[in-house]
C-alpha cells in the first residue's frame, strides 16, 4: 500500500491532471493598520471551517509569494485598511470549496530549525467576500487501476517474470540516484566533514535528548523497516530460493543488503541534504521525505526532481512485484499453493486501496503490519540463535581447513 501511494504522489508531480485540481479564490485582509509581510508560499495559510465533521479546517496558500508593503494597502470608509490577495487550497479537491462570506484566520509560521509554528497576527482579519471553488478530486482511482493491473500482469507470470522485471528496473533506478548523489557529493567535497560534523552534533545535542528522544527512536526504526525491511523476515523468503549449498553464504549476502541501503544510499542522501543546505533553509521549513530529498537535488540538478520522481515510481513498481512473491509464499504455506490466485486478486485490491488512501493511514496500516512481521521473526531468531551460532562455527571451520574454493 505504501509504495502504490508513493508512486501516486509521485506520477501527479509528473503529470499534474493525476492531482486533480485545487480550489482558487479571493481572501480579503482587514487590518487596524497597514502592515508589512514576507514569507514563502508554504509560510502563509488561510484556515477556514471545515464542512467535513472529519475535518476542523481547511487550508489555503497565497497563490504566490506573501510579499506586502505598506503601500499595497487600500483605506476604507470606517477606517480600516483591507487588502485582496489570490489564494490556493493546500490539497486538490472540491471539499476545499468554501462559499462567500466565510471568515478565515490568517496565519503565519514562524521557522525554528526544522520546526515551523504557527502565529496570528495580532488586529488582522480574513474574509472570503468571494467564494473559493474549482476544486477536483485526485484521479488517484484512475492511477489506482492502471498500477494494479500492471503489477498483476507481472505477478500472474510467477517469480521467473517477476525476477526479469524487478532485475532491469531496479539496478537502472539505483545507478542513477547513485550518480547524481555522488555528482553533488564530489562536487563540494570538502564539506563532507563539515557536515558529518552537524549531523552528529544536532543527533546528540542536548535539546534533541529534550526534544522527544524516545520518539524519534520509534519514527526512525519503523522508516528504517521501510528502508531495508531488517528484522521483517521478508527477505528469507527471497534468499531461501537461492541455490546454493551453504545457507551461510547466502546470510551473508543477506547481512549486505541493509548496510547498502542505510549506510551508503541513505547516508549519502542525508549528507546531501546537509550540504545543500536545505534542512536549514527556512524557504524548505515544513518539507519532508521525498518532498526535501528532491528539492536538495534541484539545488545543483535543476531537472532532476523528475528523474528522482521516475526513480520513485520504478521503485515501488519493482518492491510492489517483489512483496507480491513474499506474500505469496506464505500464503501457499498457509492455505496451498492451488488457492494462490485468491491471493494475488486480494494483494491487487490492496495496490488499489494504497493509491487512493492517505499518506497518514496507509503508514499507520504498514506500521501495524511490520510490527506483526517483526515481532514473531526476531522471536524465531532468537529462539534459533544456538542452531544459528553451530552452522556459523562449522562453517568457518571448514573454510579454514581448505574445504571451499575461494
Amino acid at each position: 500500500m505504501f509504495q502504490a501511494n508513493q508512486s501516486f504522489a509521485a506520477m501527479a508531480n509528473l503529470v499534474p491532471w493525476f492531482g486533480g485540481e485545487r480550489a482558487r479564490g479571493e481572501v480579503t485582509l482587514v487590518s487596524e493598520a497597514p502592515m508589512e509581510m514576507d514569507y514563502a508560499r508554504h509560510l502563509a495559510r488561510f484556515s477556514a471551517p471545515s464542512p467535513l465533521e472529519t475535518e476542523d479546517v481547511l487550508y489555503f496558500n497565497p497563490a504566490e509569494r506573501l510579499d506586502v508593503s505598506t503601500a499595497d494597502w487600500t483605506r476604507g470608509d470606517d477606517g480600516r485598511w483591507t487588502l485582496a490577495l489570490d489564494v490556493v487550497a493546500a490539497d486538490a479537491g472540491h471539499r476545499f470549496d468554501v462559499a462567500a462570506g466565510a471568515i478565515s484566520t490568517l496565519e503565519l509560521a514562524r521557522v525554528e530549525g526544522r520546526q515551523v509554528n504557527w502565529t496570528n497576527p495580532v488586529g488582522v482579519d480574513a474574509l472570503n467576500e468571494a467564494p473559493v471553488a474549482g476544486g477536483v478530486q485526485p484521479r488517484s482511482w484512475i492511477y489506482g487501476i492502471v498500477i494494479a493491473l500492471l503489477v498483476g500482469m507481472v505477478i500472474i507470470g510467477g517469480i521467473q517474470s517477476i525476477g526479469k522485471v524487478a532485475s532491469k528496473i531496479v539496478p537502472a533506478m539505483c545507478v542513477i540516484y547513485v550518480a547524481a548523489a555522488l555528482y553533488i557529493l564530489l562536487s563540494n567535497f570538502t564539506m563532507i566533514p563539515r557536515a558529518v560534523g552537524i549531523i552528529i552534533g544536532e543527533a546528540f545535542a542536548p535539546k534533541a535528548g529534550l526534544g522527544g528522544l524516545v520518539g524519534v527512536l520509534i519514527v526512525g526504526i519503523q522508516r528504517a523497516a521501510f528502508s531495508n525491511e531488517a528484522g521483517v523476515g521478508s527477505a528469507a523468503i527471497a534468499h531461501s530460493a537461492a541455490r546454493t549449498k551453504e545457507p551461510v553464504r547466502e546470510g551473508f549476502v543477506a547481512l549486505l543488503e541493509p548496510m547498502i541501503d542505510t549506510l551508503v544510499v541513505c547516508f549519502m542522501t542525508g549528507i546531501v541534504v546537509v550540504i545543500t543546505g536545505v534542512y536549514a533553509d527556512p524557504a524548505t521549513a515544513g518539507l519532508e521525505g521525498v518532498a526535501l530529498t528532491s528539492a536538495a537535488f534541484e539545488t545543483v540538478i535543476s531537472w532532476f526532481p523528475y528523474i528522482l520522481s521516475i526513480a520513485v515510481i520504478l521503485f515501488a513498481f519493482s518492491t510492489m512485484i517483489s512483496w507480491s512473491y513474499y506474500g505469496e509464499r506464505c500464503w501457499s504455506f498457509l492455505f496451498g499453493a492451488n488457492s494462490s490466485m485468491i491471493y494475488r486478486v486480494i494483494f491487487l485490491f490492496f495496490v488499489f486501496l494504497g493509491s487512493v488512501s492517505s499518506l497518514s493511514n496507509v503508514l499507520d496500516f504498514s506500521d501495524l503490519m511490520i510490527l506483526s512481521m517483526a515481532f514473531p521473526n526476531v522471536l524465531g531468531a532468537v529462539l534459533l540463535s544456538g542452531k544459528i551460532r553451530a552452522a556459523l562455527i562449522s562453517y568457518w571451520d571448514r573454510l579454514e581447513a581448505g574445504e571451499f574454493d575461494v
